[in-house]
């Protein structure tokens, strides 16, 4: 995960990489969807005796993907939760587009020093 500060934003970069891919590949050509959800959070450092109960959360927000397989034209398609749809005809590029959240922006207050701030 990487994030940028632009103004009164956040822009957030994720990706997973896990060892072995099979599975999901495995799922989706057997005629299943598969789901992922990115969550993302961003908290303030406390101060004080107030740091006892935790940081404070400012924003909470979740998007994520959904993707199946073209069992017939032999592709993989990802839809997002706005409905736009990309098809991807190698499973390399859908499985890295799969895991990967690009350039999301998260809006934050923009008051005092930015390392006060961390995105889980």
């Amino acid at each position: 995960m990487s994030a940028t500060v632009n103004g009164r934003s956040v822009s957030v970069d994720i990706s997973l990489i896990l060892k072995n891919y099979s599975d999901t590949l495995k799922t989706l050509q057997s005629g299943l969807k598969s789901e992922i959800l990115f969550e993302l959070r961003l908290y303030k450092k406390q101060h004080g005796l107030i740091s006892l109960i935790g940081d404070k959360l400012l924003r909470e927000e979740k998007t994520g993907y959904i993707s199946y397989y073209n069992m017939y034209d032999k592709y993989f398609i990802l839809k997002t939760e706005k409905g736009k749809e990309t098809i991807f005809r190698d499973s390399n590029s859908f499985l890295k587009s799969f895991f990967t959240l690009e350039n999301y922006t998260l809006k934050y207050p923009g008051q005092g020093n930015i390392k006060e701030y961390y995105i889980m």
